[in-house]
């Protein structure tokens, strides 16, 4: 499989939207969460320029353990955060509801997974408040039939560059 870092860029645009779409008080309410982190980039910018925004630590949930151990090196020996700072997890996506600390999320998802696993994402993620920011979105029609609302998009030059934003909210009546 090719493992495409995300672009700088794309993660600034996309966070700026989620941060401004919610406003100051909600973003401090919702965990990032980076579903297939591979490397941890999305951890780091996350780290770096929206930690201070929030009340929870950032997940990072990566099935292939050297992209893990690579992740955990570049986050602590690299980068020089702390295991406290952040929350990496070497596990399946279908089991982030495990590992969560609220119910209001934003949830980055690099078409690092499709199909099954998708599907059993987008049902765990039926039960909480979330925005999905969806990077290269090869399935961006199940987000779209599973009834979220795009509340913005870009079709970029390359695919690490294309995204959409959906918004989904529970229906707690």
């Amino acid at each position: 499989m090719l493992y495409v870092a995300s672009f700088s860029s794309t993660l600034e645009s996309t966070l700026r939207i989620c941060k401004n779409f919610l406003g100051n008080k909600n973003f401090s309410e919702y965990q990032y969460i980076d579903l297939g982190c591979g490397k941890g980039k999305s951890l780091i910018y996350y780290l770096e320029n929206y930690q201070s925004y929030s009340k929870y630590s950032p997940i990072g949930i990566e099935y292939d353990h050297k992209l893990f151990e690579i992740a955990n090196k570049n986050l602590i020996n690299i980068c020089g955060y702390s295991s406290d700072d952040f929350n990496l997890i070497l596990d399946s996506a279908t089991k982030l509801n495990l590992y969560l600390e609220t119910n209001k999320l934003i949830i980055y998802l690099y078409n690092s997974f499709q199909g099954k696993t998708l599907d059993a994402v987008l049902d765990i993620l039926e039960d909480y408040h979330h925005l999905i920011i969806y990077i290269d979105p090869a399935e961006q029609f199940k987000i779209q039939e599973s009834n979220y609302k795009i509340i913005a998009s870009k079709k970029g030059k390359y695919n690490a560059n294309t995204w959409l934003i959906a918004q989904k909210i529970i229906d707690e009546n």
